[in-house]
């Protein structure tokens, strides 16, 4: 029995401590006394939870901004192409213009999930994410700097 005392007391501590809400109904936990919902009546308890390891999300994270950054230098290496060496006069440049701001918005999409769906990231996503994001991204810059200088 001291052991269910025990654990209602580290319980009841980490609510007043962090503010916490029942799990079940969402109701505010503060000032709770027992290891009951006063709300709901669902029993509670206090777990830890190990997380996984940060890494891969970080690296994924990492590859999908460079990616991101390098879109947009293109894009920006292209419409100072259209300034200075008056590209206007061509039709492409208007087209690699669009292709490009939908890969950014596309790429700023796949970033933005990525940082909401930290918990789901495993090291083959991550990996995934630098081919991809950040290959596609080079591949395009260096396309855009190839033009500049063609």
């Amino acid at each position: 029995m001291t052991g269910d005392a025990d654990r209602a007391t580290a319980l009841v501590m980490h609510v007043g401590e962090t503010g916490a809400r029942c799990p079940a109904c969402g109701y505010s936990l503060e000032g709770l006394q027992g290891d009951v919902c006063p709300e709901c009546g669902v029993g509670l308890r206090l777990t830890l939870v190990r997380r996984g390891r940060s890494w891969p999300w970080v690296f994924g994270l990492m590859g999908l901004a460079i990616g991101d950054g390098l879109l947009t230098l293109a894009l920006g290496s292209l419409v100072l192409m259209v300034v200075v060496a008056e590209w206007y006069q061509y039709p492409e440049a208007g087209i690699v213009a669009a292709i490009m701001l939908v890969a950014i918005a596309g790429q700023s999409w796949a970033l933005a999930r990525w940082i909401a769906r930290h918990d789901r990231v495993t090291a083959w996503r991550a990996a995934m994410a630098w081919l991809v994001s950040a290959g596609v991204g080079a591949a395009v810059w260096l396309g855009a700097a190839v033009a500049a200088f063609a």
